[in-house]
């Protein structure tokens, strides 16, 4: 039983190292279906190279054993066979030590160092630093170290802790939870439906959408309506008692702003907008104030923007 690399095959024709020509090539074609740099391939049982058993403590070593699995690193694509015995030497202390374990790639070195199993213990300043190159751009000197598992270890024990959720899922299942709980179906252009649109998130949006409108305020001789969507709020309006020049207005705006209107904007209704000049001197939630800043009295209309909490 052992950690089989799969996609490091060298040409044999013209002895070229690994990684510099076939087997950069197929890691580079085989990355392209991959979700992650680097994963567990989601293909084999409930708890692939996972560890299973006991762990087993002789003369300093504690081993166990994992289940059959696939590795993904950068399309460097790793075996590990069911049953793969591994070793891992215990700390000298009886402290707890943590430490981490699993797949090393080393595209630098030859045989069964350029893909095995590591171990690593905290460093002198207790932290446990991986090393994670991109072996596409670094085909002949890249390394990187993939965590199975975190682990914690004394002279005479070792327990593991954590086992990765750098899971690489295949493409139907992939699709399948991106898109769970959505409807992609697209309306054909002789569909009589009346829906304006056919995502229920999108549906979902314009059900709650109010639509309030003419209502009309004769003592102040202004007609106004809002539409809300969700929390965002829009009102406008059409003053039709003319403001006289100089003069300020207060207007009353909708109850559905629960907080301080964003913005307020006043266009006059002419055609001869050099002589008026509408501006916004106030506005709170319940209202806001316009002066005619121009030489001539005139109507206007409005639209002010908030947001209802």
């Amino acid at each position: 039983m052992a950690l089989i690399p799969i996609t490091f095959k060298k040409d044999d024709a013209n002895n070229v190292k690994k990684g510099s020509v076939r087997g950069q090539d197929l890691a580079f074609l085989y990355s392209i279906g991959m979700n992650k740099v680097a994963g567990i391939l989601d293909a084999m049982g409930d708890n692939p190279c996972g560890q299973y058993g006991p762990v087993n403590v002789s003369g300093g070593y504690a081993s166990f054993t994992l289940h059959a699995g696939y590795i993904s690193i950068f399309g460097r694509a790793v075996y590990i066979e069911e049953g793969t015995t591994v070793e891992i030497p215990l700390p000298a202390s009886s402290t707890q030590t943590n430490g981490v374990f699993g797949v090393r790639i080393s595209l630098a070195d030859i045989g069964s160092k350029e893909c095995e199993f590591f171990y690593k213990f905290p460093d002198a300043n207790g932290t446990i630093g991986l090393r994670k190159d991109d072996l596409l751009d670094n085909a002949l000197t890249g390394v990187y170290e993939f965590k199975l598992y975190d682990f914690v270890a004394t002279g005479t024990t070792l327990e593991f802790r954590n086992k990765t959720t750098e899971v690489i899922k295949n493409v139907k299942d992939y699709i399948d939870e991106f898109v769970k709980g959505s409807n992609f179906e697209t309306l054909g252009k002789d569909d009589n439906s009346d829906k304006i649109a056919t995502t229920a998130f999108v549906q979902s949006l314009i059900k709650d959408i109010a639509v309030p409108t003419g209502t009309t305020n004769a003592g102040s001789g202004y007609r106004t309506s809002f539409f809300r969507i969700g929390n965002f709020v829009v009102q406008w309006g059409n003053e039709y008692n003319e403001l006289g020049a100089g003069d300020s207005r207060t207007i009353g705006i909708h109850d559905e702003y629960k907080n301080n209107v964003y913005s307020v904007s006043v266009t006059p209704v002419t055609d001869r907008n050099w002589e008026y000049s509408f501006i916004i001197t106030s506005k709170s939630n319940t209202s806001f104030v316009v002066k005619n800043a121009g030489q001539r009295k005139g109507a206007f209309n409005w639209i002010a923007v908030g947001y209802s909490s």
